[in-house]
């Protein structure tokens, strides 16, 4: 099982720096293992809410909300393997 997730820094008055990670598990009902302890999946990248699917040659692809820009919201990153590395189309939609 595999488990896209948004992880943050938790201070007061809530949530700073959001973050894309992956962990995984034998099975949905756990234990889940983090994919890295220390990294999220894009490092320089602020986003919540991302939907992950393979597509049929096996390539991995997630939607997110993009926080940085607050007109164009959407951003789409894909992986040959979930493992990465992963990268991002940073072109806005004019």
């Amino acid at each position: 099982v595999l488990l896209m997730y948004r992880g943050c820094v938790v201070r007061q008055p809530g949530c700073e720096k959001e973050k894309i990670g992956i962990s995984y598990a034998r099975q949905w009902q756990g234990p889940y293992i983090r994919h890295d302890d220390v990294n999220p999946i894009l490092p320089s990248l602020d986003a919540e809410d991302p939907s992950m699917w393979v597509d049929a040659r096996g390539h991995f692809h997630f939607l997110m909300h993009y926080i940085p820009d607050p007109v164009n919201t959407a951003r789409h990153a894909f992986a040959r393997n979930y493992t990465g590395p992963w990268q991002m189309h940073e072109a806005s939609i004019p």
